[in-house]
């Protein structure tokens, strides 16, 4: 879970193919500002190709694609992403943003995200909306609680874990 302004850069330098592969994590900023995430490929050619599954995408902007001479290709599914998938900023040429589908553009409604709490309230959106085909990261979140406790594992870095019924 990244808590930084900017959440996650993936840049490519070097102009070979990068592939970086992101499930059930959370990428947000704390006060609001930045990118989820931001992928750019900058002058060199070269390629940068990102699957993101089960993912929380979450500041005040979701998610930027940035070609320049290079390519960008990012799908996303099974995902909370501030703002529309298939409507992200690419400003610049090269660059294919595909919503795999199943997303949600919500507020994940974390605990107490203003100070760092990203644990998932009990109305948070992304609960039971991942993918549960994507489970390869191990049974377990953040925290080490089971993963997949409800219909279908949370989307993000956290699964919900319901109060314990009174007694």
């Amino acid at each position: 879970t990244s808590t930084m302004t900017a959440g996650m850069l993936i840049q490519n330098r070097n102009g070979i193919t990068d592939s970086v592969t992101l499930r059930n994590d959370s990428f947000l900023s704390l006060a609001d500002q930045g990118f989820g995430l931001y992928l750019m490929q900058p002058s060199q050619p070269g390629t940068i190709n990102v699957t993101a599954t089960n993912s929380v995408f979450y500041a005040q902007y979701g998610i930027e694609c940035e070609g320049a001479t290079g390519t960008v290709t990012l799908n996303v599914s099974h995902s909370d992403v501030k703002g529309e998938t298939t409507d992200l900023n690419t400003p610049t040429h090269n660059t294919a943003c595909v919503d795999g589908g199943s997303n949600i553009h919500s507020n994940p409604l974390y605990a107490d995200q203003a100070n760092g709490n990203l644990h998932e309230s009990a109305t948070s959106p992304t609960i039971d909306q991942g993918s549960s085909d994507v489970l390869l990261d191990g049974p377990s979140d953040q925290d080490g609680d089971t993963r997949h406790l409800g219909a279908a594992i949370d989307m993000g870095a956290d699964e919900r874990t319901p109060a314990p019924a009174p007694e």
